[in-house]
């Protein structure tokens, strides 16, 4: 194929050679671009082209699915915060129970030792002080691990005053079982333990107990707890009341005019158990007192004070 030039000053033409499969080169290369733009052309006029307003629709619906996302990991943080909130209430719960048993048996051992504990003031925080100088931001983890440190000691001494106060009620119980004061409230020891001269024969003869005065029909009273092992009348005695204190200690109270116990009966430390007499052989109202370990009679004015 040729190409002819011509120019206005010129009176010689130019021409160019142009081969086949170029003209056939050019003619596709146009053609592609002509399909390209009638595509591009009818593309857009689709609905769902790349529009202005599909972007903008695009990007609200991007926009959505961020927000529902944002909600879920909330709803998820929330969630974990009421699940460790229940955590963290049912082990305050378990630490206040464990509070409230030491302070129970605190009461009893501030009670033994007779300790007053309103100088402690357990309803108000103690008092605290500080110069305020440095603070240190304490997360979740930390906060869990001052509870678990917390429990730990509360488990250790909550065992020590458990044992604590089994011991106590151990030595209580051995107070109160132990013989201890007058068995006739503001009496005296008219006769003692020991040799003496016996009101009935004048010989010298050994007083197993003291003999205590008192107004007729006043109190008889318990000097320990126990339980009444012999609640009778007998020649020498009259009207006699025998008490079990545990561990071989025994107390007897004779010349009653009237005993107020019978055997099987659990007395307490001050309990009446009889009305103050002359049965038996007995010059005037009084009681014979008596102490008895394993059998063997010891002098109850030791057990007096």
């Amino acid at each position: 194929m040729k190409l002819i030039f011509l120019k206005n000053n010129s009176t010689s033409p130019k021409t160019l050679n142009i081969s086949k499969g170029f003209v056939a080169t050019i003619c596709g290369f146009l053609c592609v671009f002509s399909l390209g733009l009638v595509y591009l052309g009818i593309s857009i006029g689709k609905p769902g082209s790349l529009t202005m307003e599909n972007y903008q629709r695009l990007s609200v619906h991007n926009f959505e699915r961020l927000i529902e996302q944002e909600q879920t990991n909330l709803k998820e943080a929330r969630q974990y915060i009421e699940n460790n909130l229940v955590a963290l209430s049912a082990r305050l719960g378990g630490l206040q129970a464990q509070v409230s048993r030491i302070n129970t048996v605190e009461k009893r051992l501030a009670n033994a030792a007779e300790i007053d504990l309103s100088a402690f003031d357990y309803k108000n925080e103690p008092a605290q002080g500080g110069d305020g100088a440095e603070y240190l931001n304490v997360g979740e983890h930390d906060l869990i691990a001052e509870i678990e440190s917390m429990e730990s000691i509360l488990d250790k001494r909550e065992i020590a005053i458990k044992a604590l106060g089994v011991s106590l009620s151990e030595i209580v119980l051995r107070k109160d079982q132990t013989p201890k004061g007058m068995p006739v409230r503001n009496s005296w020891i008219s006769s003692s333990f020991g040799w003496r001269t016996s009101p009935f024969s004048g010989k010298k003869q050994f007083h197993k107990g003291i003999d205590v005065p008192g107004k007729l029909g006043a109190d008889v009273i318990a000097v320990a707890d126990g339980v009444v092992i012999r609640s009778g009348k007998g020649p020498n005695f009259g009207n006699v009341v025998e008490i079990n204190h545990g561990e071989g200690l025994t107390t007897l109270y004779a010349h009653n005019s009237k005993n107020l116990v019978s055997v099987g009966d659990s007395v307490s430390k001050g309990d009446s158990i009889a009305k103050v007499g002359s049965t038996g052989r007995s010059t005037g109202p009084h009681v014979h007192f008596e102490v008895r370990k394993y059998g063997k009679h010891l002098n109850p004015r030791k057990f007096l004070r």
